[in-house]
């Protein structure tokens, strides 16, 4: 916008190699993997919700009534689940997976990942220009930023495995028809000739 130059929202996609419905066992109500996001690496302001993932952590962490997968720090060796695959399947063993949003807003690979899994989106208050695809209730789950209704959501969905079900329907069928990287990069070869 600075620029002028003329810009599109372009979201990003998953590969469906891996991420898809698998024969797991789901064995935590709630799981994730990642960086905190407390590095000094990210400049003042990078994140709408300061400390949002060290928080979630805690609330986790200290509620005996949910299973937790939970692998995280700002270390990366520590932060990540050692293979693509190894992700993949936990993922799967999950009922929902958590999702927070990026350094400046952004919806990354994470969430459409866990949406093609047969894994419930699990997000923290969905940005206004992604409104239009992740629908909250219907393919996701979304939290409110100050986590006021964050282990109440969890402890609602965990108790209600229907409700889990009908959204992971939902979300699977809907992103593996329009969703994969292969449409990502249909998509953009559309955008392209737009322009040219």
């Amino acid at each position: 916008e600075i620029t002028g130059v003329k810009t599109i929202l372009f979201p990003f996609g998953f590969d469906p190699v891996y991420f898809r419905p698998r024969s797991i066992e789901k064995i935590y109500d709630i799981g994730f993997s990642g960086a905190l996001h407390n590095s000094a690496l990210y400049p003042n302001d990078s994140f709408q919700v300061e400390n949002l993932r060290p928080r979630i952590g805690e609330i986790l962490n200290n509620s005996t009534d949910i299973d937790v997968f939970w692998k995280s720090s700002d270390n990366a060796s520590k932060a990540f689940i050692a293979s693509y695959e190894e992700y993949a399947k936990t993922i799967n063993k999950s009922k929902m997976w958590l999702a927070t949003l990026a350094a400046f807003g952004d919806v990354t690979p994470r969430h459409y990942e866990v949406l093609g899994s047969g894994t419930v989106l699990f997000c923290q208050e969905i940005p206004e220009t992604y409104k239009y695809l992740l629908k909250d209730g219907i393919n996701c789950v979304e939290y409110k930023n100050d986590l006021s209704d964050f282990k109440d959501k969890v402890l609602y969905y965990k108790a209600n495995p229907e409700k889990l079900e009908e959204i992971s329907l939902r979300a699977v069928g809907f992103f593996h028809k329009q969703w994969t990287w292969k449409h990502r990069a249909e998509s953009l070869l559309l955008e392209v000739d737009k322009i040219l």
